[in-house]
């Protein structure tokens, strides 16, 4: 009897496991007491909303990146036109 009571036991536990096992591949969200949560389309509009605002933020990266960029090559041809005014004042 407390056997076959231990396999029941155990047989539960795995259902149990295997069952919140599919629900995680699945994607199903549970609240706090094991109601599914619904939310598929508002979790879909919110991923939606992430990779828009992931593109702005790649573009605003790249505008700033051309920035930095473009201010280290105008700083060097500056700096190396500074160079040749003072070689030709030197020599002149």
């Amino acid at each position: 009897m407390w056997t076959m009571i231990f396999l029941l036991a155990i047989c539960g536990m795995a259902y149990a496991a295997w069952n919140k096992h599919q629900e995680t591949k699945q994607g199903v969200v549970r609240d706090m007491w094991g109601n599914p949560v619904s939310g598929g389309s508002a979790s879909r509009a919110r991923e939606s909303e992430m990779q828009r605002e992931i593109a702005d933020l790649r573009d605003r990266i790249k505008v700033l990146e051309r920035i930095a960029t473009e201010d280290r090559e105008s700083l060097s041809l500056a700096r190396e036109i500074e160079q040749l005014r003072d070689e030709r004042s030197k020599t002149l």
